[in-house]
């Protein structure tokens, strides 16, 4: 049976191509070591709801509700860089099998966290979904979101799709996978 996968690029409004630089064969070899450019997120659903749970990041490319995750380095597959991330993030070590791919979403941001912020970055996400228990539920409310990323006081959110349609500014990549894991 061939695994769907849902696969978008999104451009945001005012972005402009990020000007090239040539590295030289030190930098270039350094570079393959870590930057891949992309990423792997996790959106948490609790067992049997049809919700998502999301959190309020406040540092760029993104600024808003979206789901956990972070950059995969070298030598990482994407189930591996997703419990990698989420171990990070969340704190419970689970099982690459848990982890589900759903997609592929390009990002083109207009800009960043880092320095220079302006010249934006552009990054290809593969969205993963994990299933938790209520008691693995409770151990991540105890340890909360990390604050350098995401309004710890808010935490994490439950949305149903009609809370996603409903919340202003959210990223149509949202509604884009909750579809796809939830058929109407």
């Amino acid at each position: 049976m061939t695994q769907r996968i849902l696969v978008d690029t999104y451009t945001e409004p005012g972005y402009e191509p990020i000007p090239s630089i040539r590295l030289s064969d030190e930098e270039y070899a350094r570079s393959l070591q870590r930057f891949i450019g992309d990423c792997t997120d996790v959106v948490i659903i609790p067992k049997d709801k049809k919700v998502f749970l999301l959190a309020q990041r406040i540092v760029k490319p993104l600024q808003g509700w979206w789901w956990i995750g972070g950059g995969r380095i070298a030598g990482q597959t994407k189930s591996e860089a997703a419990r990698a991330n989420f171990r990070r993030e969340a704190g419970l070590d689970l099982p690459e099998e848990r982890f589900k791919l759903h997609a592929s979403f390009e990002y083109l941001w207009k800009d960043r966290q880092q320095e220079p912020r302006d010249i934006g970055c552009h990054m290809v996400g593969w969205t993963h979904s994990v299933e938790l228990t209520d008691e693995e539920l409770r151990q991540m409310a105890e340890k909360g979101v990390d604050p350098k990323e995401y309004d710890a006081a808010l935490g994490l959110q439950r949305f149903d799709r009609r809370r996603i349609l409903s919340t202003p500014d959210l990223h149509p990549n949202i509604i884009l996978l909750f579809d796809e894991i939830f058929p109407r």
